[in-house]
């Protein structure tokens, strides 16, 4: 084994609890982040020498039983949490780690392009399911094995064959007893709006965006998944099948039967992040440059 990192503060009774490392030194309590052994909190209140029984985190809270027959609790203050790993296949199964196994849908995009994952985004979080990368021509060693531990019910491939090859769509039914099946189109506005036919007529609001970049798409999908609602990409001027789902004049179903409000892209987390747009009243953004 090699040595992973070190600290110069000894302990005793180290416990790993929601991805932190807690310990107890001659100091107080010691949180660490459990990858580079970094300090993310301290309490010297607690210094209670190496004797501490039991430890639990419960609740927000660390409790345990010091060596002078004290019983201490300490709140553990919110930190910020990274996700990481060597590439973005790597990150989208940490991402997808959180979920419990017997998901009923696994979601599978492009990891070489953005636009049909960021498509899909909201209506993965919708049905509860992850959204996936590979690579075009295989299957990263890390979904593979996420896949394994999800057991997905079914799974749903965003984008064409030169996104997602057909071998790799093969070798994807080994991964569920379901079905495997494939959104497509004849390029991302297409499939984006393919993907928006998951949702019945009348949803409580739209996110329409460029999909020329990815930015203010990004920026919508939490808001989007929060609220059950599409995301759409579109020129600022929408193509035709979205500008129809956008006034509700087309054939297929209406994302939507609010009216599309151009906006630029430095205020479309602010708007977007206030009443009205809150409030799932009819209103779709097509963001701006």
């Amino acid at each position: 084994m090699t040595t992973q990192w070190t600290v110069n503060s000894g302990g005793t009774s180290p416990i790993l609890s929601n991805g932190v490392l807690y310990y107890l030194t001659g100091n107080g309590v010691r949180a660490l982040n459990p990858t580079t052994g970094a300090v993310l909190w301290s309490d010297s209140s607690g210094g209670v020498g190496l004797h501490w029984q039991s430890p639990i985190v419960a609740g927000g809270s660390l409790y345990y039983a010091d060596g002078g027959g004290h019983l201490r609790a300490f709140h553990l203050p919110g930190g910020i949490t990274r996700i990481s790993g060597n590439d973005r296949y790597d990150v989208s199964a940490a991402v997808s780690s959180s979920l419990a196994a017997g998901v009923p849908v696994a979601y599978v995009a492009s990891g070489a392009n953005y636009p049909d994952a960021l498509s899909g985004s909201a209506v993965a979080g919708r049905d509860g399911g992850p959204m996936l990368l590979v690579q075009p021509d295989a299957i990263p060693a890390s979904i593979a094995t996420e896949l394994n531990r999800l057991h997905p019910g079914k799974i749903i491939v965003l984008g064409g064959t030169a996104s997602v090859s057909d071998a790799v769509f093969s070798a994807l039914h080994g991964y569920t007893t379901g079905t495997v099946s494939r959104i497509a189109g004849a390029d991302r506005y297409v499939v984006s709006a393919a993907i928006s036919d998951s949702y019945a007529p009348g949803i409580g609001v739209a996110y329409v965006t460029t999909g020329e970049n990815f930015p203010d798409a990004l920026s919508a999908t939490p808001l989007a998944a929060d609220n059950e609602s599409a995301i759409s990409a579109a020129w600022l001027n929408p193509l035709p099948h979205n500008r129809q789902r956008c006034s509700g004049t087309g054939t297929s179903r209406p994302a939507s039967a609010g009216k599309c409000r151009a906006i630029n892209r430095a205020a479309v987390v602010a708007k977007a992040s206030r009443p009205p747009y809150l409030s799932r009243s009819a209103t779709v953004f097509a963001t701006g440059p």
